[in-house]
C-alpha cells in the first residue's frame, strides 16, 4: 500500500525545496515524508593513505540536523523520516521506489544549465529516465506551495 512520499536530500537549498515539497504534498494527501540520503563515497578515496570509510550511523547522525534545518522550527505536519544509505543516489532512489509503499518520488535540481547537467550528471535527469514511480522534480528557487 503506498504510504510515504520518497525525497531525495542531500542538504542543498534544492534538497530543502524539495522537502517543504514533500511535506505540503503528503499533508494534502494524508501520507509520510521518507527522506533518503544518500552518501557516494568515490572509489578512488578507498585508496588514499588514512582513508576511513565513514559509517551509516556516522553519515546519518550528521545528515539529522541538516534535514531538521531544513524542516524548520514547527513540527512538520505528517511524520517525516530520515533514512540513510551507500551507493549511487539515482540507482539507490530507483531501488527504494519501487517498492510497493512508495507513492511519489520527489528530489531538487541542483541548478545547472543543460551542459553543466550533461557533463556533471545528475541524480533527477537520470530518475527521469528509470524512477518507476511518478518522479517530482522541484526547480531551482521553488518556494511555493503544492
Amino acid at each position: 500500500m503506498e504510504n510515504a512520499i520518497l525525497v531525495g536530500f542531500d542538504g542543498s537549498a534544492n534538497g530543502n525545496a524539495a522537502v517543504a515539497w514533500a511535506v505540503a504534498e503528503a499533508q494534502v494527501r494524508g501520507l509520510e515524508v521518507e527522506v533518503l540520503s544518500v552518501l557516494q563515497v568515490p572509489a578512488l578515496a578507498y585508496g588514499a593513505p588514512g582513508f576511513i570509510p565513514p559509517t551509516m550511523d556516522k553519515f546519518q547522525q550528521e545528515m539529522q540536523p541538516v534535514l531538521d534545518k531544513a524542516l524548520g522550527a514547527d513540527p512538520p505536519p505528517v511524520p517525516v523520516r530520515l533514512n540513510v544509505a551507500e551507493g549511487q543516489p539515482a540507482a539507490v532512489l530507483v531501488e527504494r521506489a519501487a517498492e510497493p509503499d512508495i507513492a511519489i518520488v520527489v528530489v531538487g535540481t541542483r541548478g545547472h544549465g543543460v551542459i553543466a547537467g550533461i557533463m556533471l550528471g545528475s541524480t533527477s535527469h537520470a530518475l527521469a529516465h528509470s524512477c518507476p514511480k511518478p518522479l517530482v522534480i522541484v526547480p531551482h528557487g521553488w518556494g511555493g506551495t503544492s
